[in-house]
């Protein structure tokens, strides 16, 4: 049953949803960023006559940005992820159900098998009794030739 194809498509699918849900919780979240960076200002061109300035500057930073506007537009897109997901686990859990009937019924027909193979193979012994007991009346003459032939049609037809 774990390596049913449909079940390990509809874990993947739970798995993608909740990865998109957890995505779109993400957008309520303010985002940070840091920040490094060196800038080198060579000579100063623009004055008359050129200055041999350099200036080299280093900072860092920290960004913080909210966006408020999530807090209004993005409740309903959360709303359909975490449906998403419901389904999701629903389809699971059908096909999961799908597969145990599925199993169920291939075990209960494993099962008929056996028994209508015993019922044959008592079937064919009866046969052969009918036949020898036909046969050994008819060598006594205490039986027709139609019995001895009914007998015999029983016989091929339970050895079919």
């Amino acid at each position: 049953m774990r390596s049913n194809i449909t079940l390990k498509q509809t874990e993947t699918d739970i798995e993608v949803n909740k990865q998109l849900a957890k995505r779109e919780r993400s957008e309520r979240l303010p985002k940070i960023s840091l920040f490094a960076a060196e800038h080198l200002d060579g000579p100063i061109t623009i004055e008359v006559p050129v200055l041999d300035n350099n200036f080299n500057y280093w900072y860092v930073g920290v960004n913080v940005s909210y966006n408020f506007s999530a807090l209004f537009k993005n409740a309903r897109k959360l709303k359909q992820a975490k449906l998403n997901v419901r389904r999701a686990q629903e389809t699971h859990e059908l096909a999961q159900e799908q597969v145990e009937n599925t199993v169920q019924a291939s075990y209960t027909d494993f099962l008929t098998a056996f028994t209508e193979l015993k019922t044959q193979e008592k079937n064919v012994q009866l046969a052969n009794e009918n036949y020898s007991v036909t046969s050994n009346r008819y060598r006594n003459d205490l039986a027709l030739l139609t019995d001895m032939l009914d007998a015999g049609n029983t016989k091929l037809s339970a050895d079919i």
